[in-house]
Formats: C-alpha cells, sequence, structure tokens
C-alpha cells in the first residue's frame, strides 16, 4: 500500500453472525477484510450507522465473539457496482481474541495461506 495503515488487514470468506443471525452471505460465508480492531463485510443485509452489534464468527477453528459499531453501511449498489457491506470498528474484545486474530494475519500473510480453516483467504 502506498500509506500502510496502522492495523495489518486481510481478506477472508467466513460465515458471520450477526446478534445471533447468520448473515445472508451463502453457503461458504461472507467475503471479509478482518484485522484485530475491526473488519469490513461484504453483505445484503447491513445495519444502519453508528449501531452496536454483537459479532460472532470462526477463525481458525476459533470462536470469535466481539462487540461492534457500525463505522459505515454501503448498501448495494451504491458503491460503483460491487456488493454493499458494512464497516465495523470493535468496541469490545477479549485480549486472548484480539492478540490471536492479530497473530492469524501475521502467519496468513508470512505463510501466503491461512492456517487451515473454512476461511480461504484472497490475496
Amino acid at each position: 500500500e502506498r500509506r500502510p495503515r496502522r492495523n495489518i488487514h486481510i481478506p477472508l470468506r467466513l460465515p458471520v453472525y450477526v446478534n445471533e443471525g447468520l448473515l445472508d452471505c451463502g453457503a461458504a460465508g461472507c467475503e471479509t477484510i478482518l484485522s484485530s480492531k475491526g473488519m469490513f463485510v461484504q453483505t445484503r443485509r447491513t445495519a444502519p450507522e453508528r449501531e452496536h452489534l454483537i459479532v460472532r464468527f470462526t477463525l481458525g477453528g476459533r470462536p470469535v465473539k466481539v462487540h461492534a459499531h457500525v463505522l459505515f453501511s454501503d448498501y448495494p449498489g451504491q458503491a460503483l457496482g460491487r456488493e454493499g457491506g458494512m464497516g465495523l470498528y470493535f468496541t469490545e474484545i477479549a485480549p486472548e481474541d484480539e492478540a490471536y486474530i492479530r497473530e492469524y494475519i501475521n502467519d496468513s500473510i508470512m505463510t501466503g495461506k491461512n492456517r487451515g480453516d473454512e476461511a480461504e483467504p484472497r490475496h
């Protein structure tokens, strides 16, 4: 990246649950960009900006549960021909989950692949 981000992120496809409901992303899961501080989830079922959500997903076989704040909602059709989605900032995350996500991302970048869970990174 021309201007590196403060938090490294990776693209993945994984099932994402919001407030106990599975997002409508198909059998393979949602296109997601994940960092240790938040995520972008590509979905048609977005939440309004500033809403607080409980988000669950499994990363490398490990369940992760966070509280998140919707930074932006990008409704389908508004974003130059790509699917809509929402940007989430993690407001409450267990320190061990944040460390695990950071380690998972670093390992994925260093090896060029993830550690064998159902999510497939896109590089």
